[in-house]
This record gives C-alpha cells, sequence and structure tokens, in this order.
C-alpha cells in the first residue's frame, strides 16, 4: 500500500541586510555678518594706514631734498650759452706733509690732530737706544774690514816678496794669487768706504732726533698706518685759503692761469672774487678719490658721472684777492668772469635777473658807462 509522504514547508529565505541609510552632513554655519564687517574694517585700516604712511614718506623726501639747493645763490642760473660754473671745495693754500723714517722707531709723539704748531715746534722723536745700538753694530763690522783689509795687503807684500825670489817658471803662479788678493782688497777698501757712509748716516739721525715743524699751522691728520712713513704727519697753514675745482678735458682750453672768477657759496648767497693760479693738467683727476669731497658737473649737478661722461677732469686752483668768512672744507661753485664785451645772456632775462645784476657779477662796467 503506498504511503502518502508528507510535504514540508519550502524553506524561508534568509532576510537581505540593508544597511541603515547614513544622515547627509549639516551644512557648515554661516559665519556671522559681525566677523565678516570687522575683516573688512581691518582691511581697510591696513590700507589707510600704507596710503598715509606713503604720503609722510614723499613729503618727508620732498622736503629734504627742497633744502638742498641745486645752485648757488648767484646772478643767475648756468643754462646753455650761459658761464660754465664748476664745482670746488676750501682748502689750506699750503700743506706740508712731514714723513717719518721706516727703520726707525718712534719713540714720542709731542701733537695731535687739531693742534696748533709754530715753525720749530717738536713734532715726534725717535728712539734713540735703538740707534745707538745700531751704531755699535755698524763699527763693530767697519773694525771687522779693517783687519781683513791689513790682512790682505800683508799677504800681497808677503807674495811679492817671494815672488822676487822665485825663479822664473814659478812667478807666474804667484803673480796670479797676488791678483786674487788685490781684488779682494779692492772690495774690502768698498765695503769700508760704504759702511764708514752708513755709520755717518746713523750718527746724523740719532743728532737729528727730534722732529720739528717747518711752518706754522694746524696738524691736520698723523697717519699712524702709513708703512712707507711718506705721510706720516700732515700740517695744514692758517689763515691762507684756496679753491680747489675739478673740469673736465672739454672745458679745460676755456680756463687759463690768471683767468678773474667769482666764487660762490652753495648756500646763503655769500661770493669772493679770485684768480686762476694754476692748472694740474699733468695729473688726472682720480674718480674715486676725489680729495674728501663730491664734484659735480660744469651744473651744479652731483654724481659719478661728469657732463662729459667718461671724459678725463683735472684739477685747477683759485686763490683769493679777499678771504673773509671763508671755512676750511666748505663747498662752492666757480664761475669765470665774463670778458667786458660779451653780450648778457638772453637766459639770463629768462630767469628773472636783470641785465645790470649780470654786469655786476661779470665784473663790467657796462651798466655804469651806460648811466
Amino acid at each position: 500500500m503506498n504511503e502518502t509522504k508528507p510535504v514540508l514547508p519550502a524553506p524561508e529565505s534568509a532576510p537581505t541586510y540593508v544597511p541603515d541609510a547614513q544622515p547627509a552632513p549639516a551644512p557648515a554655519p554661516a559665519a556671522p555678518k559681525k566677523k565678516r564687517r570687522k575683516k573688512r574694517l581691518i582691511a581697510l585700516v591696513i590700507v589707510a594706514v600704507i596710503v598715509v604712511g606713503g604720503a609722510v614718506l614723499a613729503l618727508c623726501l620732498a622736503g629734504r631734498n627742497s633744502d638742498i639747493e641745486p645752485f648757488p645763490e648767484g646772478p643767475f642760473f648756468p643754462s646753455e650759452g650761459q658761464t660754465e660754473r664748476y664745482a670746488g671745495i676750501i682748502e689750506p693754500q699750503k700743506t706740508l706733509t712731514v714723513a717719518r723714517d721706516p727703520a726707525r722707531t718712534v719713540a714720542q709723539v709731542f701733537v695731535k690732530p687739531g693742534d696748533n704748531v709754530t715753525k720749530g715746534q717738536q713734532l715726534f722723536s725717535y728712539d734713540t737706544e735703538e740707534s745707538a745700538l745700531t751704531i755699535r753694530q755698524a763699527t763693530l763690522e767697519l773694525d771687522g774690514i779693517d783687519n781683513s783689509m791689513t790682512e790682505t795687503r800683508n799677504q800681497i807684500a808677503e807674495l811679492e816678496a817671494e815672488r822676487k825670489a822665485a825663479d822664473k817658471g814659478k812667478q807666474l803662479e804667484y803673480t796670479i794669487e797676488i791678483q786674487q788678493l788685490q781684488s779682494q782688497l779692492n772690495q774690502l777698501e768698498l765695503d769700508s768706504r760704504m759702511k764708514s757712509a752708513e755709520i755717518e748716516s746713523l750718527k746724523k739721525a740719532q743728532a737729528n732726533a727730534v722732529v720739528t715743524a717747518e711752518m706754522d699751522g694746524v696738524v691736520r691728520q698723523i697717519n699712524t698706518l702709513d708703512e712707507s712713513g711718506a705721510n706720516y704727519i700732515t700740517i695744514s697753514a692758517v689763515g691762507a685759503y684756496r679753491v680747489k675745482a675739478k673740469i673736465d678735458e672739454l672745458h679745460v682750453a676755456s680756463l687759463s692761469v690768471g683767468t678773474p672768477v667769482t666764487v660762490y657759496a652753495r648756500t646763503g648767497g655769500a661770493s669772493w672774487k679770485g684768480t686762476v693760479s694754476a692748472i694740474d693738467t699733468e695729473t688726472p683727476a682720480d674718480a674715486d678719490e676725489q680729495g674728501g669731497m663730491m664734484m659735480s658737473d660744469n651744473y651744479g649737478n652731483y654724481g659719478e658721472d661728469d657732463v662729459s661722461g667718461k671724459a678725463t677732469s683735472y684739477y685747477f686752483y683759485v686763490t683769493f684777492d679777499t678771504a673773509d668768512a671763508l671755512l676750511l672744507g666748505q663747498h662752492v661753485y666757480v664761475e669765470p668772469v665774463p670778458a667786458a664785451d660779451e653780450d648778457v645772456p638772453e637766459a639770463a632775462a629768462e630767469d628773472g635777473v636783470d641785465a645790470d645784476t649780470v654786469i655786476a657779477a661779470g665784473e663790467t662796467a657796462t651798466a655804469e658807462t651806460e648811466g
């Protein structure tokens, strides 16, 4: 008999896992309006500070530059077709350089920069003990040379006596030996004369152990760093000033010794009359060292290059007719005086200066003659 099998229920399928949905990130909170306004305000303040600072700086620079006059006060400013002006500096008319012997030791210096000295005043002294030892040593060397000379003369005398008694075949050998000794004697005699001269020089130096000034003046410099000793002490004359000015090669032919000039102070309007006393065309002015002053071009513009670019420049010197109220180291302008028959430059009138003023500055009498 057939048995009916029970029907089993179908297995339930495994439940499918569904992950929970992640919540969306919350949006960032907007910056408060107060903070944004604060940032704008800070930025505006910074910009305002920069602008105000730049304006103040510009005003300061403008004020400083306005204090520097491009030209000294005078009858007119030089321009094209007008009289040239050359930059210069006031310096002593005479300067004395005192040298020291580099082979000797300075024992004491009696002056300092800024001291007034008179002719014959002691400046410095040498160490005499050291020179005394040197003289003693040189004297011993001279004695040794003299002893060698005496010994050589004796040897020559003995060989001459032996040569006379020797056979003719051996006389030639004596002659050669005598000639060699005579040559040595000649050298010794030369050494003796040189050593004697050295001793005399040392004795004179010892007697002149104190160095004195050769003129009245002011001690400007004591150069202890100069190993050669050539420029040890510099003394400048007092009360006698001159102008040291520079002119380029394109204009140097326009000046000559004896040319009358007017010297103008850079500021203040002071002026002095003078004459070109010397023009040094043998030694070009050093471009790196201008005697302690900054030179300008012929129109008063300061800089490394002059009016002619790389043109060679030379120094010329001016002596004063009268030198009142001058200052050592003062910067000035030198202007040649125009000839009496020269016309007044038109540019002077354009600059607002009348003809009488220009003529007076040129030392002409045209205005007075016409009057």
